[in-house]
């Protein structure tokens, strides 16, 4: 027996279901552990509340006492818990970043021509997601968790991920095109005939609804449905990426202003993940090649 009813409840689930007993004793251990920590953290404890704060409150709290290994490890422990009652992956919703984790390779770049096609098709709160994503590299959690309070005239701050209780938190210029988009969203909120509730940024709303505030999968969602419109193959970090490489490879920025305005906590990270799987430079060079073998060859 462990400390919680519906833990127990899920053990003799798993127990019906042909698990071992050994890995029953683990679950029991560790999910026992987890559970106790967020409720004496004060969070909630039983499936239906865990919420994705809750994730990552408690990734903050493990990372003072296990590997990262094992944190990742917990935090799914805990994500399968709360699937097992509610469908919700919390894990995922929370949006945290392991060390040893990389943008997927087959994560699409989009190229600029690609985002203006989005841009003229998407909706006001499309273009709006999309003009944080590829000109501020906003990652979706950050552009969904974007309040209102949090922007400054020419700057705003950002809760992305990382250490502390509201995670890596930093200020950013604003681009001027980007104030302008804002203005311009802002004006069709206050326009909208159901109105809106006004606390975040990003909002959206059903047909014959107020505007409220959207999760990170709501901007995925939209995202998707807009590429996907347009033939376009697309993933969550495309508009980082896009951001990224034209820093990098058209605007000339050193990797040391890019891995800042990444909020990467180091440069290989920004290398590796978003700059290296582009391989601009490398496809330059082979058409060079091509170009001078191929001249060569023509005089024979």
């Amino acid at each position: 027996m462990t400390d919680f009813k519906q833990l127990d409840d899920y053990l003799n689930y798993l127990r019906a279901h042909g698990r071992r007993e050994s890995t029953l004793r683990n679950y029991s251990i560790n999910l026992n552990m987890i559970l106790r920590t967020l409720k004496e953290g004060g969070h909630p404890h039983t499936a239906e509340e865990i919420t994705a704060d809750d994730v990552t409150w408690l990734n903050l709290v493990l990372s003072e006492r296990v590997t990262e290994n094992t944190r990742s490890q917990y935090l799914s422990m805990l994500t399968v818990f709360v699937i097992h009652y509610t469908g919700r992956d919390v894990k995922k919703q929370a949006d945290i970043l392991f060390n040893d984790e990389r943008v997927p390779s087959k994560t699409p770049f989009i190229t600029p021509e690609q985002f203006a096609q989005l841009y003229a098709k998407g909706s006001e709160t499309d273009r709006m997601i999309l003009v944080l994503g590829a000109y501020m590299g906003l990652r979706r959690m950050e552009i969904a968790r974007l309040k209102e309070e949090d922007i400054h005239g020419e700057m705003m701050t950002i809760y992305g991920k990382g250490h502390g209780p509201n995670g890596k938190v930093v200020t950013m210029v604003i681009p001027q095109r980007v104030r302008k988009e804002i203005e311009t969203y802002r004006r069709w909120k206050e326009a909208h005939p159901f109105g809106h509730e006004g606390e975040y940024l990003i909002e959206s709303g059903r047909r014959h609804q107020m505007l409220r505030g959207i999760s990170p999968d709501a901007v995925d969602r939209r995202m998707y449905r807009l590429a996907e419109d347009l033939g376009i193959e697309f993933a969550p970090h495309s508009l980082r990426r896009l951001f990224a490489t034209t820093l990098y490879y058209e605007a000339g920025v050193d990797l040391i202003t890019l891995k800042n305005l990444m909020r990467h906590s180091k440069s290989s990270s920004t290398v590796e993940r978003y700059i290296a799987p582009y391989k601009k430079f490398e496809r330059e060079a082979s058409e060079e090649l091509s170009r001078i073998l191929g001249g060569a060859l023509g005089e024979l």
